[in-house]
């Protein structure tokens, strides 16, 4: 697809994860107000990254123009991992229930 999407306001950012059901991982710490959000200068101008460590791999996002849009990019990745693991744990299970069924059972 095209990368030309129009940057979203902080407003449109928390519209958009209400909708969706996202929450925003907030963070009294971080300076941008968001977990895995930082600063970052683009052009001299302030934006925000996301940073996100994965089995030994540094994974960023960005630049975003408001830490309300990075969270929101945060937030659909870790609900796109989610959705990963859970349909792999569930090939699992029914990989070992059918194992289970044509061993019969064990007891």
């Amino acid at each position: 697809g095209e990368e030309s999407e129009e940057p979203l306001t902080a407003a449109e950012a928390l519209q958009l994860a209400e909708e969706e059901g996202l929450s925003l991982a907030r963070s009294e710490i971080a300076k941008s107000g968001f977990r895995n959000v930082s600063e970052c200068l683009v052009n001299g101008e302030t934006a925000y990254r996301v940073s996100l460590h994965m089995g030994g791999i540094r994974e960023t996002y960005g630049p975003f123009e408001t830490a309300e849009e990075a969270a929101l990019q945060l937030a659909r990745e870790m609900r796109r991992l989610e959705e990963k693991k859970r349909r792999r744990t569930e090939r699992e299970q029914a990989r070992r229930a059918a194992q289970a069924e044509a061993g019969g059972e064990a007891g």
